[in-house]
């Protein structure tokens, strides 16, 4: 079946890789078939087949000769290796959609898996040509065959941040939940560095049921990872679809203790997270933000309230921190010593008498919006009067 691939020239991520391209090695030893699905050959692939040779043959390993690689590129976040393919496997790659299409009519196994478990369709993800892709899924390829190492089609279209891929996927019934060996989901995928946080694609995730409080080997979840690279976006989709703001992970801690700036530390607050409760060594959010004199996380806590240690001026970076901000030692200066208020002390006990689960419920108590704000923290004022401002404040 003749197909038009002027689609191709549209997008560069369309286009086959080529074969000469200095990032792709190729074994010597090969039949023909191969290099002429390189070449885009028809002629020769035809004629191969009239020979009768067996389409769905795999290219076999000889000692000592090179193994098919395309290394990392700016196409493919990690190098592509294959051992024991077929000529669909090369005509995803090399290949244009009217090549594909004569090794489908022809008999090829669109499900054919290479010595690690890659198939066709994995392969087409991993170099990020979404027409191919599209096209496999419509000719019915298995969009959840995995690697050996567990690696699916989403995964990997995940790690490409590929959007167009992903959606693809989803909608073809890719299972959102389908973990690697390692036990990461497509959701924690996305939150495996601050480059691979796409909103379109975790939306889409959650939209095709993926689960937002699946928790991985050391008991963190997706809004854990999020509150660790300070994606307040990505929280708050999480938090629409339901995750559980204050679920521990094997350590006990939360999300507000994994957090590293002001911002996420107060947006997770306002939505109901507990900075009260201790993880299993005793440390409190308020704790790691002493440890490393973040004066901005700290004011936010103690002036949200929450308990503090008898000894808390006593640590050498809150020190540190105080004698290079000024402003900051004179507002911890008065915060300390002054009694708080009956207001603020009202506010402690209430926050803290519902920690560690029950913050979230907050905003459900039959309480005057406005207060039910200042328990959550809603209006607290981070700045300082006649500073001469310090970036680090605010980071």
């Amino acid at each position: 079946m003749e197909h038009k691939d002027s689609e191709e020239s549209f997008d560069p991520t369309h286009l086959p890789i080529s074969y000469d391209e200095p990032y792709v090695t190729i074994p010597k030893n090969e039949d023909t078939i191969f290099k002429a699905v390189r070449f885009n050959d028809i002629n020769s692939i035809l004629k191969r087949l009239r020979e009768a040779f067996d389409i769905n043959d795999r290219h076999k390993e000889i000692q000592g000769d090179e193994v098919y690689t395309v290394q990392q590129n700016t196409r493919m976040v990690r190098s592509l290796r294959l051992k024991e393919y077929t000529a669909l496997h090369m005509a995803v790659i090399h290949g244009t959609l009217q090549i594909i299409e004569i090794l489908l009519s022809n008999g090829a196994d669109i499900n054919a898996m290479d010595a690690n478990k890659f198939t066709p369709l994995l392969t087409a993800v991993a170099v990020q040509r979404p027409n191919v892709v599209q096209l496999l899924i419509q000719r019915g390829a298995n969009v959840n065959n995995a690697s050996a190492s567990g690696r699916t089609p989403l995964l990997v279209g995940i790690e490409n941040t590929n959007f167009v891929i992903v959606h693809a996927l989803i909608t073809a019934g890719a299972d959102p939940n389908l973990s690697d060996a390692q036990g990461t989901t497509p959701l924690f995928m996305c939150f495996k560095s601050k480059q691979n946080v796409n909103l379109e694609i975790i939306d889409a995730l959650i939209q095709g049921g993926a689960h937002v409080n699946h928790t991985n080997k050391l008991g963190a979840t997706p809004l854990m990872m999020a509150a660790q690279l300070g994606e307040i976006r990505a929280a708050e989709l999480l938090l629409i679809a339901g995750a559980d703001i204050n679920k521990m992970d094997v350590l006990g801690k939360n999300a507000l203790h994994l957090t590293s700036g002001v911002k996420m530390a107060l947006f997770l607050v306002n939505n109901g997270a507990t900075s009260d409760y201790p993880d299993k060594h005793g440390f409190r959010p308020i704790d790691s933000a002493v440890k490393v004199g973040h004066y901005a996380r700290i004011r936010l806590f103690l002036g949200s309230d929450c308990q503090r240690k008898s000894d808390i001026l006593d640590n050498p970076k809150l020190f540190e921190a105080r004698k290079n901000f000024p402003p900051f030692d004179q507002w911890l200066h008065e915060e300390i010593l002054e009694p708080r208020n009956l207001k603020r002390l009202c506010r402690g006990v209430i926050r803290h008498c519902l920690s560690p689960f029950n913050t979230t419920k907050i905003s459900n108590l039959p309480l005057p919006g406005l207060l039910k704000d200042y328990l959550l923290v809603k209006h607290i004022d981070l700045t300082y009067e006649n500073l001469i401002q310090d970036k680090r404040a605010l980071i």
